[in-house]
C-alpha cells in the first residue's frame, strides 16, 4: 500500500499531523507513506523514522516566477516537475489533513483512487475528496487522528517528537553551556506570532522576565526569522538580563525547547514544537481557540481573558482587548508556579481572566 499525506503550511499545523502519522505507521508497518510539504515546514518532518519520501512542493518559488515573463517557463517546468515526481509513487490512498483548494487539488493529481478528507466546501475543497470524514473532535489533532481512522489506523494521541541531528544538539548544548543554563531549569519566551492579534507586547514580555528574575528562574527568549525586532523590543525595557537564543533552524529549535524547563508564549509555532518535544506549555491565547488550538495534552495551562470576543479568529484587531486582558501577573505566576511544583497540573485548563 501506498499512502500519500498533503499538508502543506504552518509548523504548528504539520506537528499536530504527527500523531496520525505515527497511528498509520502502526496500523501499516509495511506501507510506503510519503507527505507533500512546503519548504518553510519540512524541517520538522526530515528524519522522522515513519516517512519513507518527503516531497516538497515549493509553492513561495513558483508563485514568485509567475511574477515575471522571464519566471513564468521556469515555474511552469517546476510545476511540471513536481506533479511528475507525484504520480510517479501511483498512490493509493491520499489523505488531505489541509482542507484547502491547494491541498485537495495536489490530492486528486496524486492520481490516488481513495482521496480521503473532512466533508467541508472550504474552498471547494471536497470537490476533490471521494471519501469525507465528518468531524467530531474539538482538538485539531483530534480531527486529524479522525482521517487516519477512516483508513483503518488506531488513533494514537501521543506527542511525536521532531528529530534533529547530533551537530544540531551540539549547537544547543555549546549555547546552554556558554549561558550556564541547567537543563530544565530555566523558561523559553517567545514574544513572536504569525498573526499581528496574537503579539502581547515586548513591554508586557519585559516584565515577566524581570518577575521571573526576580523569582531566581532564568529566561532563554527565542525568536524566528523577521523577529529580531521583538527580541530588540524587550532588550531595552527588561532591567534583569535574560538570555537571547542564537539563530536557530527548525531542528535546532526543536532541541532546544526539549531542553527547556516551560515554554512561555502566543499560540504560534514553537508552542506547538515545544509540546511535542514533552516540554510544558504557559499559553497566552486571544484570537484562537484553545479548545481546538491549545497545547495538547495535559498539564499545560493557558491563559485567555473571558470576553465575548475571545476566540474570534481573527489575524488583525483595533482593541486587541483580549490579549491585553492578560496580565504580567497572570502569567508570571502561572510560569512561577509551573516551574516550582513538582507534579503538573492533569486538567490542562483554560483559565479565564
Amino acid at each position: 500500500m501506498k499512502i500519500l499525506i498533503v499538508k502543506l503550511g504552518a509548523v504548528g499545523d504539520v506537528v499536530h499531523t504527527l500523531p496520525s502519522l505515527r497511528s498509520l505507521r502502526k496500523a501499516f508497518p509495511d506501507a510506503f507513506i510519503a507527505w507533500v510539504v512546503e519548504e518553510k515546514s519540512k524541517d520538522v518532518i526530515t528524519g522522522n523514522p515513519d516517512i519513507d519520501e518527503v516531497i516538497v512542493f515549493e509553492r513561495k518559488k513558483i508563485q514568485r516566477g509567475f511574477k515575471s515573463l522571464k519566471g513564468i517557463g521556469p515555474s511552469l517546468k517546476d510545476i511540471s516537475a513536481f506533479l511528475k515526481r507525484l504520480r510517479g509513487y501511483s498512490f493509493d490512498i491520499a489523505i488531505d489533513f489541509q482542507t484547502l483548494f491547494k491541498s485537495g487539488l495536489i490530492a486528486y493529481l496524486s492520481g490516488a483512487k481513495k482521496r480521503v478528507g473532512f466533508d467541508k466546501w472550504r474552498e471547494l475543497n471536497r470537490l476533490f475528496t471521494n471519501s469525507r470524514v465528518t468531524s467530531v473532535s474539538a482538538h485539531t489533532v483530534d480531527k486529524y487522528l479522525e482521517l487516519a481512522k477512516a483508513i483503518g489506523a488506531r488513533p494514537d494521541p501521543t506527542p511525536v517528537k521532531i528529530e534533529y541531528s547530533a551537530e544540531d544538539a551540539f549547537y544547543i548544548k555549546k549555547f546552554i553551556g556558554k549561558e550556564g543554563l541547567s537543563e530544565k531549569k530555566w523558561v523559553a519566551l517567545n514574544p513572536g506570532a504569525s498573526w499581528p492579534s496574537k503579539l502581547w507586547g515586548c513591554d508586557r514580555y519585559a516584565a515577566v522576565c524581570d518577575k521571573l528574575a526576580d523569582a531566581g528562574i532564568p529566561v532563554v527568549i527565542i525568536w524566528g526569522p523577521g523577529e529580531e525586532g521583538l527580541v530588540d523590543g524587550i532588550m531595552k525595557k527588561v532591567k534583569s538580563k535574560p538570555s537571547v537564543a542564537p539563530k536557530t533552524s527548525i531542528k535546532q529549535l526543536a532541541c532546544l525547547l526539549e531542553n527547556a524547563g516551560l515554554y512561555v508564549g502566543g499560540d504560534t509555532g514553537p508552542l506547538h514544537m515545544a509540546v511535542a518535544m514533552g516540554t510544558q506549555v504557559v499559553g497566552i491565547y486571544g484570537p484562537s481557540d484553545p479548545k481546538r488550538n491549545g497545547p495538547y495534552g495535559e498539564g499545560h495551562r493557558v491563559l485567555q481573558a473571558d470576553i465575548e470576543c475571545a476566540s474570534c479568529w481573527k489575524r488583525v484587531c483595533s482593541s486587541m482587548e483580549c490579549m491585553e486582558r492578560v496580565s504580567v501577573d497572570d502569567v508570571a505566576k502561572a510560569v512561577i508556579s509551573k516551574i516550582h511544583t513538582t507534579e503538573a497540573r492533569k486538567d490542562g485548563d483554560t483559565e479565564k481572566k
